[in-house]
């Protein structure tokens, strides 16, 4: 697990979001927590769509991620994906 903070570190400074991507993504079996499973969702699809323009799969992680939180914590983060959502739609770059 310490090669896998030092790789993510290493990935983060030199930028290397995709590789990024499918190291965070290999973690998702291992996480047993919602709340933990939907943050790493959450930094997944921040990074898809800032970093990699994958809007349709950013959207997903979101949804996904708005799903499975406690509603106290999701209001914010509704907005977002909302506010996101009908950006990608406005722009042509998902779909309606």
């Amino acid at each position: 697990e310490k090669s896998k903070d030092g790789l993510e570190r290493s990935y983060r400074e030199l930028e290397e979001w995709s590789k990024l991507v499918e190291l965070l993504k290999a973690r998702l079996p291992k996480v047993s927590g919602v709340t933990q499973r939907a943050e790493l969702l959450q930094e997944i699809g921040e990074l898809e769509s800032t970093e990699l323009g994958l809007y349709e799969e950013a959207l997903e992680h979101f949804q996904y991620t708005i799903a499975k939180r406690e509603w106290e914590e999701t209001p914010a983060l509704v907005i977002k994906f909302m506010l996101m959502k009908n950006l990608f739609q406005d722009l042509k770059l998902v779909k309606n």
